[in-house]
């Protein structure tokens, strides 16, 4: 057995299979990984006349893409908390700029920008930040809509029988609500366990010693994998 870790993936699907890939390509044959997605994505169609707004606000790349389905014919200026959901954003046909790579940063960059309004924040059901309300502070005119569901999942039998056994799992967590359903789902069987959370928020909903909970130190795809190598290094 070459590897030694096991990486326990939670994000739906697709970003836990790109994330998964940035892992082997930086950590090689030291880990071994699993995926079991602890949400599922569902488009909603809200009641809303987007072709008023000025701008899309993007704090999520399902967002993006959810946008892009529910209004093939719109595509308006868009801001987004970061660069990675810009990317994804530009793929779709919006002209995206990313704004700080956090909520609060977003909410102070958009300030200062003062762009045309009204804006339009699309988000899921489960969301942080406050942004449109903070931007209405501001007096920049913004609405929201909740155009996706975050559906909870189980974990998978093979992911409960690795957390029972006597090889330690790292577990990346991305998100509050995420890191609240993971530990449901296995509050008594986490003697392995290791915790990369991704912001202290994540970390507040993990019911787990603090001493097995590392927090990355910025709040990007890059910054976990760094920390898992760190904790990888002290197993």
């Amino acid at each position: 057995m070459s590897f030694r870790a096991h990486i326990v993936l939670t994000r739906p699907r697709h970003q836990s299979e790109r994330f998964a890939n940035l892992c082997r390509e930086q950590l090689g044959e030291a880990i071994k990984i699993t995926i079991s997605p602890l949400l599922e994505i569902k488009d909603l169609a809200p009641e809303i006349d987007a072709a008023r707004y000025q701008g899309f606000l993007f704090t999520s790349e399902n967002a993006a893409s959810a946008a892009a389905r529910l209004w093939p014919e719109l595509r308006p200026r868009a801001f987004t908390v970061g660069e990675r959901t810009a990317r994804a954003a530009r793929k779709l046909g919006y002209d995206a700029a990313p704004c700080g790579g956090t909520v609060e940063a977003m909410i102070r960059h958009l300030s200062d920008l003062a762009p045309p309004t009204p804006l339009l924040h699309l988000r899921g059901r489960h969301s942080r930040g406050e942004l449109a309300q903070n931007l209405g502070r501001a007096g920049l005119r913004t609405d929201q809509a909740v155009i996706y569901e975050q559906n909870a999942k189980q974990l998978s039998g093979m992911v409960k029988n690795l957390l029972c056994g006597d090889m330690p799992v790292l577990v990346p967590l991305f998100s509050p609500r995420t890191a609240t359903i993971f530990f449901d789902e296995c509050a008594d069987i986490t003697p392995n366990i290791e915790v990369i959370a991704m912001s202290e928020a994540v970390a507040e909903r993990c019911v787990i010693a603090e001493k097995r909970i590392h927090i990355a130190p910025r709040p990007q795809a890059g910054a976990m994998i760094d920390c898992i190598g760190t904790v990888l290094s002290d197993l």
